[in-house]
């Protein structure tokens, strides 16, 4: 009897598609020089769309723990999370070299490639090495009973989100963009799978609605305490007392930290916002599985230093026009929609790639190896 395939939910899906086009918005204000070329008034509005859309990777992070802490070790997601990274590497040094916009020696070409680096794609190596030690947490999550899973939690945002916030990264280090980070969301996530929001004591008896409205009153709590915490810390920066100044520098730095303790929380409400959602679409399901290729194409290291110069987003003068946010948004779409059709006919050339009879051998070959793993 041939076995049905469930359907997805389309709650967090929906929140993949929401989270990478925050992303794209984000390294658009990140990656230009927008912030260092603007008045102050267009300064304020971009940062606090910012402190807005933080959200973006831990989001990812915390999805993967609630839905991985039951899988089981799959080296064949791992070969084609790389092999996706790696035709996309091969295809934009291709692309850039026919097109004579970059000069590669033999050791950047080789850099470019290598499908694994420290140089780009940051997220991605996290999440391999996520994938990596997996079975290892989930085995911890599995015996771990709710007091202890909680109180591992306590623990791990106190040295990991706390500490090293409020010692400059010396003591621990953990600036959002390590693997500890990525351990730490994963077993929030896995948490919250576990003991769901729902079946918890205080919002057990609460409609739907109102744990809706209490979550987005903790995000917007969180994002605007952040965004003015940053701005008063500026203003401390600005007095000529040397204390005061560092004050202002040791408080500013957690404020638009992904492991900051604030972010963190905003994240959290953000995420378990979309849990409360009931949908399914099939469309927005589709659509989120190319989320991981538009990161993979827009993100990468040769078009991310050719794009915001296309843009015309590096400027040397001082914007003053409101106009640019709304080119912002603008090319935020046109990437978006972009990234989304290039990564859809990389999946039609894989698919039409996969049915060739040496693939086929090869890929059987490698199943014998993940099983006998």
């Amino acid at each position: 009897m041939k076995e049905v395939k469930k359907e997805r939910l389309s709650n967090f899906e929906l929140m993949r598609i929401v989270s990478m086009f925050m992303i794209i918005i984000w390294h658009l204000i990140t990656r230009s020089n927008i912030l260092e070329h603007c008045s102050e008034t267009i300064y304020l509005i971009l940062k606090f769309f910012q402190y807005f859309i933080i959200v973006h990777v831990n989001s990812f992070i915390l999805v993967t723990g609630y839905f991985g802490y039951k899988n089981k070790f799959k080296l064949g997601k791992i070969i084609s999370l790389l092999s996706q990274s790696l035709f996309y590497r091969v295809l934009f040094v291709v692309i850039f070299l026919s097109l004579g916009l970059v000069t590669l020696s033999r050791i950047d070409i080789f850099k470019n490639v290598f499908p694994v680096d420290i140089t780009s794609y940051w997220y991605l190596n996290c999440y391999i090495v996520l994938l990596c030690i997996q079975p290892f947490l989930n085995k911890l999550i599995k015996v771990l009973t709710q007091k202890e899973h909680r109180n591992l939690i306590f623990v791990m945002i106190f040295l990991f989100s706390l500490v090293p916030n409020l010692s400059y990264q010396i003591n621990i280090r953990n600036d959002g963009f390590t693997i500890v980070q990525f351990i730490m969301l994963y077993f929030i996530g896995a948490y919250f799978a576990k003991y769901p929001l729902k079946e918890n004591l205080h919002f057990k008896n609460y409609s739907k609605y109102k744990k809706q409205l209490i979550l987005i009153s903790i995000f917007t709590f969180s994002f605007l305490f952040n965004f003015f915490a940053y701005n008063f810390c500026n203003y401390l920066i600005s007095f000529d007392s040397d204390i005061i100044k560092e004050i202002g520098y040791f408080f500013r730095q957690g404020c638009e930290l992904y492991s900051g303790i604030f972010v963190i929380i905003q994240s959290l409400s953000y995420f378990l916002f979309f849990e409360t959602l009931s949908l399914k679409n099939r469309f927005i399901n589709h659509i989120a599985t190319l989320t991981f290729g538009v990161y993979l194409i827009h993100e990468n290291i040769l078009v991310r230093n050719e794009l915001y110069k296309f843009l015309k987003l590096d400027v040397d003068y001082v914007i003053t026009s409101n106009t640019v946010i709304l080119k912002i948004l603008f090319y935020a779409v046109i990437i978006f929609i972009i990234c989304l059709l290039i990564e859809q006919l990389r999946i039609w050339i894989f698919k039409v790639v996969n049915k060739g009879k040496i693939i086929t051998k090869l890929k059987g070959k490698i199943h014998k190896i993940m099983v006998e793993f």
